[in-house]
């Protein structure tokens, strides 16, 4: 067999091509450790927010167990009275075994201030007012980097003093007493002598109680009717 010629290679014409560099994927490693980064940070606020919401429901316990039951005839039909030293202004804890605390001046008040008083504190019983707030505190522990969530749980707080204002009006019939009572309430809150617990010095702040005691002394404003049975199914169904 004669030998086949096979033509030689030339390896100076060849051109070695190499696949450009994957900057795509380091863009893409890139995002993602921004957004690993971000998600961190979410987290770590949202931990630091639930642990001081932990904190104070834990304290509110603690201070319904130091206190004690008083010592007066006079008993609410919604909610057990209890007293405290550890508070300047009443406050009511708790939902399905409600109690509405009294600080340790109250063996001091007359009979009209204890029962406007109650009347207030038993209006937020009857509204459930402790499973809002903490239900808008939770939600401002999720969404902390949104304004409205900030301003909707402020927004809940003042709105329930005015209704609780308008109950207890209902009752007592008295807007000058009442209004009396309330600014009462207020320098007690200033004069921190005591614990407070969520909120109690911002509903003391000027704006407010200002507010709250144009509206009780308004002889032309109407006091609101409670919600009936009607009234909460058309805002189920809107809600």
């Amino acid at each position: 067999l004669s030998p086949v010629a096979i033509p030689a290679l030339r390896t100076d014409s060849l051109a070695i091509v190499l696949p450009p560099a994957p900057l795509v994927q380091q863009h893409a490693s890139a995002s993602l450790s921004w957004a690993a980064i971000l998600v961190l940070a979410y987290a770590a606020v949202v931990l630091a927010l639930l642990g001081q919401f932990i904190v104070g429901y834990l304290f509110t316990r603690r201070l319904v167990r130091s206190s004690q039951p008083t010592t007066s005839s006079t008993a609410s039909g919604v909610a057990e009275l209890l007293e405290s030293r550890w508070i300047s202004v009443p406050m009511t804890i708790g939902w399905l075994t409600p109690k509405i605390l009294l600080p340790i001046a109250w063996r001091e008040w007359d009979a009209v201030k204890l029962r406007a008083v109650l009347a207030h504190e038993e209006a937020h019983v009857h509204r459930a007012d402790w499973v809002i707030g903490i239900v808008a505190r939770v939600n401002c522990c999720l969404f902390w980097f949104h304004p409205l969530a900030w301003w909707l749980k402020r927004e809940l707080a003042v709105l329930a003093e005015y209704a609780c204002d308008d109950s207890a009006l209902a009752m007592l019939h008295d807007r000058q007493d009442y209004a009396k009572v309330l600014l009462d309430m207020a320098h007690a809150a200033k004069s921190a002598n005591g614990h407070l617990v969520w909120g109690a010095i911002a509903m003391a702040k000027h704006g407010t109680v200002q507010k709250r005691i144009d509206q009780i002394l308004d002889e032309t404003r109407q006091i609101p009717r409670a919600f009936g049975a009607s009234r909460w199914a058309t805002l189920a169904v809107c809600s």
